[in-house]
C-alpha cells in the first residue's frame, strides 16, 4: 500500500511540476509581450517628439510672392494644359529646322555629284552643322572655282 501511495505522490508532484512550469512559460511570454509594448510606446513618443521639433524648426512655409521666382510654363509631354500653343510652335520650329538641314545636305550632295569632285564629308557636315556647314562647303567650292579660272 505504501508503494501505491508513494507512486501516486510522485504522480501528483510531477503533475504540479508540469502545470507550474507551463504557467511560468506563459508568464515569460506575457512579460516579453509587455516589454515589447513598452518599447513600442517609447518609440512612438520619440517619433511624436521629433516630428514636433521638426515642425517647430521648419515653421510655416509660405509661397514666394515675387513673380521673378515663378516658373515659366513647361513645354513638352509634361506641359500644363493651358499652354498648347507654345508646344506646337516649338515643335513646328524643330520640324522646319530638320527639313532645312536635310535640304542643305541634298543640295551639297547633288552639287558634289554634278561637279564630279569633292568629298562626302561635306554632306555629313551639312547634316550636322546645317547652315554653317553648307557655308563652309560653298567657300571651299568658290575657292576651287577661283583656282580654275586662274589656271
Amino acid at each position: 500500500m505504501k508503494a501505491i501511495v508513494l507512486k501516486s505522490w510522485w504522480m501528483v508532484a510531477a503533475a504540479v511540476l508540469v502545470l507550474w512550469s507551463g504557467n511560468t512559460a506563459f508568464a515569460q511570454e506575457d512579460e516579453n509581450d509587455r516589454r515589447e509594448m513598452v518599447r513600442m510606446e517609447r518609440l512612438e513618443q520619440q517619433v511624436r517628439r521629433l516630428s514636433e521639433q521638426q515642425q517647430h524648426l521648419a515653421g510655416p512655409r509660405e509661397p514666394m510672392a515675387d513673380p521673378r521666382f515663378q516658373q515659366a510654363p513647361a513645354c513638352g509631354p509634361m506641359a500644363q494644359k493651358g499652354h498648347p500653343r507654345c508646344c506646337r510652335i516649338i515643335g513646328l520650329v524643330i520640324a522646319v529646322l530638320a527639313v532645312i538641314h536635310i535640304m542643305l545636305a541634298v543640295w551639297v550632295f547633288t552639287d558634289i555629284r554634278k561637279r564630279g569632285e569633292g568629298s562626302g564629308i561635306f554632306i555629313v557636315l551639312a547634316l550636322l552643322a546645317g547652315i554653317p556647314g553648307t557655308i563652309l562647303y560653298a567657300l571651299v567650292r568658290l575657292g576651287d572655282r577661283v583656282g580654275e579660272k586662274k589656271a
